[in-house]
């Protein structure tokens, strides 16, 4: 029984990190938009070429949330889409933290 029980915290635990991760994509997009508008430029080479289009930007983030949300969906429970989500969702806390200092110093 507590077997069950800690697989159904584990999933509901994983979705809300999926949760916290699509906001924060979210707020990656709103404060790095704020820093081009004030003469910031985007390092990440990647996005380079799309960050300037704010549809086009959003629009692939999305995608790659959805590719993110039916994998973690099919996967078994395993410590490795945890660790993966728990390092992801620090990645885009740190991210956005950085965009909110070069802002503050702008």
């Amino acid at each position: 029984m507590l077997d069950r029980f800690d697989d159904v915290r584990s999933k509901a635990a994983r979705w809300q990190l999926f949760g916290a991760l699509v906001v924060l994509n979210v707020l990656d997009i709103v404060t790095t938009e704020l820093v081009l508008r004030q003469g910031g430029v985007e390092k990440n080479p990647f996005l380079q070429p799309i960050v300037h289009d704010m549809v086009q930007l959003s629009l692939m983030k999305a995608a790659v949330l959805g590719i993110v949300g039916i994998l973690l969906a099919r996967a078994s429970y395993s410590r490795l889409p945890d660790v993966a989500l728990v390092g992801t969702t620090g990645w885009y806390m740190a991210v956005i933290c950085w965009n909110l200092a070069i802002l503050a110093l702008i």
